[in-house]
């Protein structure tokens, strides 16, 4: 049998709504929500918000990581790289 995970955050404003969620579905069209729908892992460092989540398997471990943008709206992040692309460099995380 084959189910599919979704890993997102949820397009809010608030603290909770950018963090990790996951979702389950056996066919890729009726997902699931797990945890009771509450962030599976919760951003404490740098910007405290994450967003575009992107999951890798590595092939020699058979491990699966999460990579996502550390980016918080919710905390009053939205003017931090409103400029250029030269600020994000500037003011990047540095966790």
């Amino acid at each position: 049998m084959q189910n599919y995970l979704f890993v997102h955050f949820r397009e809010t404003t608030s603290p909770e709504g950018e963090q990790v969620y996951f979702a389950l579905s056996r066919d890729g069209f009726a997902w699931e929500a797990l945890n009771d729908g509450q962030p599976i892992l919760w951003a404490y460092y740098g910007d405290k918000g994450v967003r575009d989540m992107t999951v890798i398997r590595d092939r020699d471990t058979g491990r699966f990581h999460i990579f996502a943008t550390d980016l918080s709206l919710a905390y009053g992040m939205r003017n931090q790289y409103a400029k250029s692309w030269e600020n994000i460099s500037l003011h990047g995380s540095k966790d």
